[in-house]
């Protein structure tokens, strides 16, 4: 990636980067290498979710975790 397009990545809300297509190479690449969700296992509904918005449009491996919507859920509950 440019210098210029990560940069312009960094200066978008969280919002607007997860309609880009930086963001759904990144989140197909994610769920393609988990194949379920990393918490229960399941292999339906699943989603990408960042664990920190501090490398948006950089992220590592290791800033992404697949989870099935129930999971999500019960994590977001824990969380707030």
């Amino acid at each position: 990636m440019k210098p210029e397009r990560a940069a312009a990545l960094r200066r978008m809300t969280y919002e607007q980067y997860l309609q880009t297509p930086e963001w759904e190479l990144t989140r197909q690449a994610a769920l393609k290498r988990a194949g379920r969700c990393q918490v229960c296992q399941s292999k339906e509904g699943l989603d990408v979710y960042h664990t920190s918005a501090q490398r948006f449009g950089c992220e590592q491996e290791r800033d992404l975790i697949s989870l099935c919507e129930s999971c999500y859920t019960c994590m977001a509950e824990a969380v707030t």
